[in-house]
């Protein structure tokens, strides 16, 4: 399958369903900013879209500032971001009825912002992704802005998926970025650490399988499985 044949492509169609994300790949993979807000009503109703009305079934966190034990207290106050893996669980309990076989997982790979984290984990974290696309799953990726950490992996799975050269999955990632309602002139990924990422997990030779600090939880129905 080839998504990407023709490079001056229109992709206003991949503008996501807010103004701060885009589809990567339409019904599979969407690439945006934190899915959480602070007023519980439009965090619910944002997380209650993305699940019920697109289908993601999969949120990707790539930020090491996410605690998800921080207090209410903390992330009410601005200190921590809102642990949104909660409100997920706790809307599909509330929405059973109208997602009734709904399985949601969380993967973490913590990465600083601006930064990347080590090649080995990023390699496998992105083929562990690839994977969960081609078994069908809708997945969200996102970082804060999802901007530079979530541009870079995002330019190792087309790379991967599509055989693209990495000029041009560099350039297909910020081409799809900027399809964004409100793209905040950013490029993505956003700085020459995460670009030099990946050039070598693109060029450089295959690491070894490493998930050491991937972290899986799964919401079904409300409830925590393993």
């Amino acid at each position: 399958m080839d998504y990407f044949g023709v490079d001056d492509q229109d992709l206003s169609s991949y503008a996501g369903p807010t103004p701060w994300c885009n589809w990567v790949l339409k019904g599979r993979v969407m690439a945006g900013g934190y899915p959480a807000s602070l007023g519980d009503h439009d965090n619910d109703q944002l997380l209650l879209m993305l699940m019920r009305d697109v289908g993601i079934d999969t949120f990707v966190c790539l930020q090491s500032e996410v605690n998800p034990n921080a207090s209410e207290f903390a992330w009410r106050a601005g200190r921590a971001p809102r642990p949104y893996m909660r409100d997920v669980r706790r809307i599909l309990a509330k929405h059973h009825a109208e997602m009734p076989n709904a399985n949601i997982d969380f993967l973490h790979l913590p990465i600083h912002d601006g930064l990347v984290t080590a090649d080995a984990l990023v390699d496998s974290f992105c083929d562990d992704l690839i994977a969960r696309v081609n078994a069908g799953r809708c997945m969200y990726i996102h970082c804060w802005g999802g901007h530079g950490r979530t541009g870079t992996v995002v330019a190792v799975m087309l790379g991967r998926m599509f055989n693209m050269s990495v000029p041009k999955a560099l350039i297909r990632t910020q081409r799809l970025h900027d399809s964004r309602e409100i793209p905040q002139d950013c490029r993505s990924p956003s700085t020459p650490c995460q670009r030099a990422q990946v050039v070598r997990l693109l060029e450089g030779s295959r690491k070894k399988p490493h998930t050491g600090n991937l972290m899986l939880t799964t919401a079904r129905g409300g409830q925590v499985g393993g």
